[in-house]
């Protein structure tokens, strides 16, 4: 992975625009902008603190929306962290916040020197696959899971979280979740789905076939039969991972 460069790095984390509150999220739009950044080896103490100090730069540099960083601590990309800011437009992403010079020379000193790497993304939140709502409080964690599928599986795809939704909104009408695609920077035909969790205390139970048995439940047993079979048929791989949010390393964090 290339090092990242500086003015790609530098206008993500200051131009981020985010929830207002924990309560009531301003949404200006579908889109978010992540960055997923790997520290050098040996220096992820250094980086931590370099961006807790980035971040102070920041909101004294006079950005007032919220930028979202998050500790990836399960999965495939244990040890990254992801920055993110959400609910935005693409208007957002073209009106960069703050005094750019104080930041870029905060981000030079205090980050550049510690990251190996970085991918940036701008994602979108399939409003009409998901339980999420501009209420839906932030959580402290995130399971976060990650599908590719054949060309073509697209459809196949959202037609199953449309049905999912749909019975969800029978059966688990409190549930909160957000399915995403790539907008900009994705790989393949990729599927996202963000579970907001309080911590490890549900993995107590297990029970891997509650898709199943929902759906059985609201659309009978042959329709579940085909909606899992298809949904089979297409899927390259998928992945399971834990983000965790870091107020440390956050601006503007609404209260969670």
């Amino acid at each position: 992975m290339r090092r990242p460069t500086l003015p790609i790095l530098l206008f993500v984390l200051a131009a981020l625009g985010a929830p207002g509150s924990a309560s009531a999220q301003e949404v200006s739009g579908d889109l978010a902008w992540v960055i997923y950044v790997t520290p050098q080896a040996g220096h992820v103490t250094a980086f931590e603190e370099g961006a807790q100090r980035h971040a102070e730069v920041m909101v004294d540099a006079g950005v007032t929306q919220t930028w979202i960083a998050m500790e990836i601590i399960l999965g495939p990309r244990t040890g990254q962290y992801m920055y993110g800011g959400f609910s935005l437009s693409g208007a957002d992403l073209d009106a960069p916040q703050g005094d750019q010079d104080a930041m870029q020379e905060s981000f030079a000193e205090n980050i550049d020197p510690h990251a190996a790497g970085a991918e940036a993304q701008i994602i979108r939140r399939m409003v009409d696959l998901g339980m999420w709502t501009p209420e839906s409080p932030l959580a402290p964690m995130y399971e976060v899971y990650r599908m590719w599928v054949k060309p073509g599986g697209d459809a196949v795809m959202r037609h199953m979280f449309a049905k999912l939704k749909a019975a969800m909104e029978q059966l688990a009408p409190d549930a909160d979740y957000s399915v995403w695609r790539p907008a900009a920077g994705g790989v393949g035909s990729e599927w996202a789905v963000t579970v907001p969790i309080q911590g490890f205390a549900g993995y107590d139970e297990d029970n891997p076939g509650w898709m199943e048995e929902m759906l059985a439940q609201v659309y009978g047993h042959d329709e579940m039969q085909l909606l899992m079979d298809s949904m089979a048929e297409v899927m390259l791989k998928s992945t399971s991972e834990v983000f965790v949010i870091r107020p440390d390393m956050s601006v503007n964090l609404p209260e969670m």
